[in-house]
This record gives structure tokens, C-alpha cells and sequence, in this order.
């Protein structure tokens, strides 16, 4: 579908489409801010009434290419009939039990497990993000009789109090045992490690979070080598390595699993967004040896409830059946080619498959860019001096040409003033 009549018919001289090119990643020292009222500055007197795939559809009429995609979770697209009709056949059946066992349930898990493979196996399905890494913390405290967390700046697992304060600061209850060390957008990697490795020698901490690319900083990450690293020092001191893939797994970064991929074999992963398409639904899977426990507090109200479940049985289906990860590839090679020529006004570009990030000099204004953007009938998210870009694996190659055009006409008018 073609948001507008005149989606897809952008043409830019700013923007050709030429070869794909070598990618290099810019470095920036930009702080990022934590001042997120630029969406509902600029885009609060929108009311959307239907989503189609990659559009979202206005009460006036008006149609847009959404690179905002539910922050993320919508990797398959608004209103992906499949997942429909799954969760509509669920609703007829029933909704919600107290945990009591239900087919779908364990269809799900069987599809999570069987995708991610030994030695993990999944101990449960969560309403949502926040409550998955409480319960990662609950594990890993009772697992290794610890109290102390180590995360790092810039990182975000979630919003809840403990989430929020592991690495986004402590402006709501000041928690214990909890330190934030620095990233690579501020420090090099040995450094920051030996930092890591001085608080894991007092054999008090419990449990290192790593979120591999930050969504909510600019998309920073490490080396493949720093995060291996990471996993050595935590065995080497009996913590353990929690890896928060709520926003890369389930192929939005271009692989299933991006811990995986690289080689990082961690103690708990963390998985959401894309997992049930947008319905609310995240996982935790422990390897093996990590034995669930009543003192962890299992469970909740909405947790393992069949609903969740079966958007999750149907978006794994539908990834497969997608073949996402060639179009993640897909739009990974479309996003380098016609992000490139940012690089040289000074823009820094970060990211893969499904998942980009353009970070504005000072001076620039991402307010500006998602105006303009939204003028263009596209539609961004910014954070900082953060513009981002995360559109749906399903949309189509003239949309996404489209929008990618528009957002970089956009990011260089914002350095005009």
C-alpha cells in the first residue's frame, strides 16, 4: 500500500539512488538527552483511526509511512491479517485462566524455545518489557545469593523503578547496589572493562545487564569482542550475564538473535516487541542449570495468558513464512545507500537491519526534522539530538525509498536553521 498519492513518487536531488557503498559508522561524543517531549510536541493533534502495514491512516484521511512502528515492535507491519485472525480465534476461546495450562501457551513457548535453541528454555511469558527484567532480577539474585547490578549508561530495559534506575538514572528512589558504568559513546572499551572488572572482583554482584544496541541513545554498541569479554569476566566472577534483546531480537537488527550472532552465550535473554508483533508479550529464557523458584516471584496477573500467546504462535509463524531476515537484509542495504551522504553535514549514522539511528550536530534540531518529516507524510521518532528510524520488515521498497528520501531532506534542512 502507498501511504499518499504521493508517497513514493518523492524525488530528491538530494537523495539519488545509486550502488551500494562500504559502510562506516560515525563516532560522536553528543550526550544524549533525556528530554522525549519532541513526539508529543509535534505530533499529539494526530488521531489515528487504522494502520495498514507500513501506514498509519489519520481521522482526516491523511496517510503516513510509519518509521515509528510502535517504537519498534511492530516488525511485521500494522494489522498483519495472520496475527488477526489468530488472536480473534483466541478471543472466542478464552482469554485469560490464572495460569492454568492452555494449548497455545505451550505451542508458543515450543516455537520461542525451538527458534533459539539449546541451552536455553524459556521460563516465561511477560505483559511486557519492564516486567521481564524484574523478573530477571528476581532470578538473578536468588540464583546467586547477590544484591548488586551492573549496567550501562545510555541503556534502556525498561521503565519500571529498578529498570529505569539500572542505567537511566535515580531520580525516583535512590536504590542500592546498583552502579552505572559508562559506554562507548564516552569511554574505550579496555577502560570500561577494567572498571567492569574491579566491581566483579568484590564477588558481590549479582548480575551485568547489557542492552548490545542502545534504541534510546543513538544506537551505540560495542565491539562483538567487548561483549565477549563481558560474558568471560561475569563467569569468571559467578555473575551472571543478562543480554536485553527486547528491541533486537526477533530479527529487527537483522539476525534472530544479535547475542547469537556474535557469539555471546549469555545466562538469561530477554526478548519483547517484535515477539508478539506489537501485542503485549515478552519472554525470558534461562539456560540451562537456572532452576525457577517461588522465592522469585514468578508470575503475574497477565503473565503466560493466551491471548499474548497467540500473537506470539502467529508472528513466528508469519516471520518464517516472510523470510524477514532477507528483508531486514533488504532494507539494511537501502538504509546505508541513501543514509550515506549524511555523513559528510556532519550527522552521525548508526545501526543494522531494521534499526537506525541519525544523531544531529548540536545546533540541529530533531523537533524540526519529524516536522518536516510529518509535512512529507512520514513519520519519525526523536530523543535527544536522536532521530529514529525503525520501519516494518513487510514494508514495501518504494515506501521505504520514499521515507528514507524525505527523513534525510529533512535531517539536512534542520542544519540550515
Amino acid at each position: 500500500m502507498i501511504a499518499s498519492s504521493r508517497v513514493g513518487q518523492h524525488k530528491s536531488a538530494t537523495w539519488p539512488i545509486s550502488d551500494e557503498r562500504a559502510y562506516g559508522i560515525c563516532e560522536s561524543r553528543a550526550e544524549p538527552s533525556a528530554d522525549d517531549r519532541g513526539d508529543r510536541i509535534v505530533l499529539d493533534h494526530l488521531q489515528i483511526v487504522k494502520g495498514r502495514n507500513d501506514v498509519l491512516i489519520a481521522a482526516d484521511g491523511q496517510e503516513y509511512v510509519d518509521l515509528i512502528a510502535g517504537f519498534g515492535a511492530l516488525l511485521l507491519g500494522h494489522c498483519r491479517e495472520p496475527i488477526v485472525e489468530r488472536v480473534r480465534r483466541q478471543l472466542d476461546d478464552v482469554w485469560l485462566t490464572g495460569r492454568l495450562n492452555v494449548p497455545v501457551i505451550a505451542e508458543a513457548r515450543d516455537l520461542v524455545e525451538s527458534q533459539i535453541g539449546s541451552p536455553y528454555r524459556l521460563v516465561q511469558f511477560c505483559s511486557g518489557g519492564a516486567e521481564a527484567i524484574e523478573f530477571a532480577i528476581r532470578i538473578a539474585a536468588v540464583t546467586s545469593g547477590r544484591k548488586a547490578f551492573v549496567g550501562f549508561s545510555g541503556s534502556m530495559h525498561g521503565k519500571s523503578v529498578a529498570a529505569s534506575a539500572l542505567c537511566w538514572g535515580r531520580q525516583f528512589v535512590e536504590l542500592q547496589n546498583l552502579c552505572t558504568l559508562p559506554f562507548v559513546s564516552t569511554d574505550p572499551e579496555a577502560a570500561i572493562l577494567a572498571q567492569l572488572e574491579q566491581r566483579l572482583a568484590s564477588n558481590a554482584v549479582a548480575a551485568v545487564f547489557l542492552e548490545l544496541i542502545q534504541g534510546t541513545s543513538g544506537a551505540h554498541e560495542a565491539s562483538p569482542a567487548f561483549y565477549r569479554e563481558v560474558g568471560e569476566l561475569c563467569r569468571e566472577h559467578g555473575t551472571l550475564c543478562i543480554v536485553d534483546e527486547m528491541l533486537t531480537g526477533f530479527y529487527r537488527s537483522g539476525s534472530l538473535s544479535y547475542s547469537r550472532e556474535i557469539g555471546l552465550s549469555p545466562d538469561i535473554l530477554v526478548f519483547g516487541k517484535a515477539l508478539g508483533n506489537g501485542f503485549p508479550a515478552a519472554a525470558v529464557l534461562c539456560r540451562d542449570g537456572i532452576e525457577i523458584t517461588k522465592a522469585m516471584l514468578p508470575g503475574s496477573t497477565y503473565s503466560d495468558n493466551p491471548l499474548a500467546a497467540a500473537a506470539v504462535a502467529a508472528s513466528l509463524a508469519e516471520m518464517t513464512r516472510l523470510d524477514v531476515m532477507s528483508r531486514t537484509a533488504v532494507i539494511h542495504r537501502t538504509a546505508v545507500e541513501r543514509l550515506a551522504p549524511l555523513r559528510e553535514h556532519g550527522i552521525a549514522i548508526r545501526g543494522r537491519g531494521a534499526l537506525w539511528v541519525l544523531e544531529l550536530p548540536h545546533g540541529a534540531s530533531t523537533l524540526q526534522v519529524q516536522k518536516t518529516a510529518l509535512s512529507a507524510n512520514v513519520l519519525v521518532s526523536v530523543h535527544g539530538q536522536y532521530v529514529r528510524l525503525l520501519p516494518p520488515a513487510t514494508i514495501s521498497r518504494e515506501n521505504l525509498q520514499y521515507a528514507l528520501g524525505a527523513v534525510g531532506d529533512a535531517c539536512l534542512g534542520s542544519l540550515d536553521g
